[in-house]
């Protein structure tokens, strides 16, 4: 477990034990399978976020509410992809409530936010801006 994730299941301990902690080969997957869906292929950076093809890209006081709105009555379950600067670690968090409880916890980090079908993703970069694609 990353710093990020142990940090993050720290703040959920006090809370139903039903949320999954991925294991490192799985957070890999994951990352690849959201580059795949939402990116462009003909871009290869790293970090994900910059190959993100048709998105929508929020700052300030609106990304945070992009997240709020597109999170609060999510019926879950839904996947937190943490990219921790050395690869990636991930949780399963079973509804939106949840997770948008969770991140207004939380320090800012590099997140990735989809459900279990990959039929969005919403993330957050290094930069504070909030991006939004769908299939």
């Amino acid at each position: 477990m990353d710093n990020i994730q142990s940090d993050l299941v720290a703040l959920l301990a006090s809370e139903p034990n039903d949320v999954k902690l991925f294991s490192r080969a799985e957070a890999e997957n994951l990352a690849a399978a959201i580059r795949e869906t939402f990116g462009d292929a003909r871009c290869k950076s790293d970090p994900i976020w910059e190959t993100l093809r048709e998105s929508e890209a929020y700052s300030g006081d609106e990304a945070n509410t992009q997240v709020r709105e597109r999170l609060k009555d999510f019926p879950g379950p839904l996947v937190l992809l943490i990219d921790d600067w050395h690869g990636y670690s991930a949780l399963r968090i079973p509804t939106g409530d949840r997770l948008l409880s969770l991140l207004e916890r939380a320090y800012k980090f590099r997140w990735y936010i989809s459900d279990l079908e990959l039929t969005f993703v919403l993330c957050r970069n290094d930069h504070d801006i909030v991006i939004f694609c769908r299939r």
